[in-house]
């Protein structure tokens, strides 16, 4: 091809239509040749023919340093490409813009713990606005909310944008403090460029959904159907009609969008033959995923808003088409939860056999958990222990001291509940140190803890601290005080164990 055909190439790359002027066949695999090709065609296309001018250009990109190549492939989506040249950056120069590249391209390709990695170099080197919001995301991506919330809080200080609002928004939803997370969200919607994206949408009606505002959700999953109409985005709008006991209007939500109008087709068999609501979760299971990143981001979404038997078919998938340690990790966390403990454990042993990132505890407090859930506690106290060791706050803190509690090693059990009351301070930490303290005969301290431990709780129909209040003042001989927790442990739970203690109590007090 002589200069003729580089001309025409030239009008196309003036016109802004890149597309056009990659298709004209001039020999070259298309996928090597990008905007800054057609560039060097403008520059050269009237004195040489094009062949030349791609010569010229690829010489160029030979000539630059692996860091600009790496950037380059990066910014072209090829994650895969960019990642050994930034390897290659990093060994020789190791700055802060080569871990930083590093970091981001391993994130990209879904390998979250290695990314951090990189984004902790680049963050010590320098704590800008950037390389917090990564270190946040990165964290969250891992599971670890509250690990990611300082660096999240820093990047909205620092810069502010809506993707620092909805991460920020998003991780706060995930720890359930839903009424924090929505004016994130909200601000994230207002400063969002674009709003074809849908994820602000989805985030506000998950996060009023939790709070039982069924009506104000309704619109924002609307609008998310609206724009991607995935089966996440039909689950929660069929979920929430249903709540709002529109279940015929659920059922004629459609499970293929029409792409041309972003509208919804009607089903094409009579309402009749519906069984529900349980059709639509049954259909969105068995979707066939095949892309093992996108696979993986489906069953973490259904996970973190507990719809545990919708995410297993997702990780169960995630195994097989990939089965990294992460793949394994989440299996076996959702099989707990659906308290499939034994297959749990196999997931997570496997998970920690392939786990390349030592320093992550994640499966060392999985393990701990699910043997101290099955009552083996010897078993899950050096898991727990690990864990405490890698990361050590107030969660891991509690999980040693209620452990070894629970195989009667009190005194041992104090200084670990202690710290877990000063690092964290929630009602399970209160309630777990006041029970020692109880076992422990310490009944005046037990009483003030135990009593805080039930100010704090939020779900007041869990028994425990009725019990252990009850128990606390029947054995410091305060009997009519002691009956009334009694009672109400009776009320919530009412087996054996709670009438028998209504029983002495009344005992004690008409032997008076």
């Amino acid at each position: 091809m002589e200069s003729a055909e580089g001309k025409k190439i030239i009008k196309l790359v003036n016109e802004l239509k890149y597309e056009e002027a990659l298709g004209i066949d001039f020999g070259v695999p298309r996928k090597t040749i990008n905007e800054a090709h057609m560039r060097l065609f403008y520059r050269f296309g009237d004195s040489v023919d094009v062949q030349t001018a791609l010569d010229q250009a690829k010489s160029i990109l030979i000539e630059e340093d692996d860091s600009k190549k790496g950037i380059r492939f990066y910014n072209l989506g090829r994650y895969s490409d960019a990642l050994p040249c930034l390897e290659r950056a990093f060994k020789s120069r190791g700055n802060e813009t080569d871990s930083h590249w590093m970091g981001a391209a391993l994130y990209r390709l879904g390998r979250y713990s290695e990314a951090l990695i990189y984004f902790e170099k680049a963050f010590k080197l320098r704590g800008d606005e950037s390389n917090n919001c990564w270190m946040g995301i990165t964290l969250s991506n891992l599971g670890r909310y509250e690990e990611s919330l300082p660096y999240l809080e820093k990047a909205v200080k620092l810069r502010g944008n809506w993707i620092d609002y909805n991460w920020l928004g998003t991780t706060l939803s995930r720890l359930r403090r839903y009424g924090e997370a929505l004016p994130y969200l909200k601000k994230s919607l207002e400063l969002q460029t674009n709003k074809s994206d849908v994820s602000n949408y989805h985030w506000i009606g998950n996060t009023l959904f939790n709070q039982g505002l069924y009506s104000e959700a309704l619109s924002y999953f609307k609008k998310a159907a609206e724009l991607r109409g995935d089966e996440t985005d039909k689950y929660w709008l069929n979920t929430t009609l249903t709540k709002l006991g529109r279940i015929k209007d659920s059922s004629k939500i459609d499970t293929q969008k029409n792409s041309v109008n972003g509208t919804y087709k009607k089903l094409s068999f009579r309402p009749e033959d519906l069984t529900g609501f349980q059709d639509i979760i049954d259909r969105v299971k068995i979707t066939p995923r095949v892309d093992a990143r996108d696979n993986f981001e489906k069953g973490k979404e259904f996970y973190n808003h507990d719809q545990y038997k919708e995410a297993l078919p997702y990780f169960e998938k995630g195994v097989k088409l990939r089965g990294n340690w992460l793949d394994y990790n989440w299996l076996g966390a959702t099989l707990f939860k659906l308290k499939r403990y034994e297959e749990a454990l196999d997931n997570l042993k496997k998970s920690l056999e392939l786990q390349d990132d030592k320093k992550n505890m994640s499966n060392y407090n999985w393990l701990g958990t699910v043997f101290f859930n099955m009552e083996r506690y010897e078993e899950a106290l050096p898991y727990f222990e690990k864990a405490l060791k890698l990361r050590g706050n107030g969660s891991d803190y509690n999980w040693v001291g209620s452990t070894l509690s629970k195989l009667n090693r009190n005194k041992d059990a104090l200084p670990y509940l202690r710290k877990a009351v000063k690092l964290r301070g929630d009602w399970l930490d209160y309630n777990w140190l006041g029970s020692t303290l109880s076992r422990l005969k310490h009944y005046k301290e037990a009483l003030d803890i135990l009593k805080k431990s039930l100010e704090l709780q939020g779900n007041k129909s869990d028994i425990s601290n009725y019990n252990w209040l009850g128990t606390t003042l029947y054995y410091m001989g305060r009997y009519e005080e002691a009956l009334p927790y009694f009672k109400k442990a009776l009320e919530l739970r009412g087996d054996e164990t709670d009438e028998r203690w209504v029983e002495l109590t009344y005992e004690k007090l008409n032997s008076r």
